[in-house]
């Protein structure tokens, strides 16, 4: 789905309202133009700011070679912490061409995404 019928879906689901006035000064409920509802959507993904996608995956069976990236602060060859298609933390050792996970050997996963990481 592009981002532009992302927006059209985003915006056609979440009707919004504002107060406005009448010449007589009566208040109503004016809805929110789908247009402006639609902007505000891709100025959020441009700002990364997409509340419905919180991750990037990976998936495996697309291409068996889209591994994690090597952590760098370990000397062994072994990847950053991920995330399997069933919410399981796992770690991919290079040298043996294996998935773990509490340190034991697992099927290899078909799908991972790095942890999302907390930042000010």
């Amino acid at each position: 789905m592009t981002k532009e019928e992302m927006a059209d879906v985003y915006a056609h689901n979440h009707i919004h309202y504002e107060l406005a006035k009448r010449e007589d000064g009566a208040e109503y409920a004016k809805e929110v133009s789908s247009v402006t509802i639609k902007e505000a959507f891709l100025a959020g993904l441009e700002a990364g700011k997409d509340k419905n996608v919180l991750a990037e995956w990976h998936d495996l069976r697309k291409n068996p070679n889209d591994l994690p990236k090597k952590d760098e602060r370990f000397s062994t060859n072994v990847s950053i912490t991920v995330m399997t298609q069933k919410n399981e933390f796992a770690w991919y050792y290079f040298d043996d061409k294996k998935w773990y996970s509490n340190g034991l050997t697992i099927n290899p996963p078909i799908a991972w995404c790095e942890i999302p990481r907390f930042e000010k």
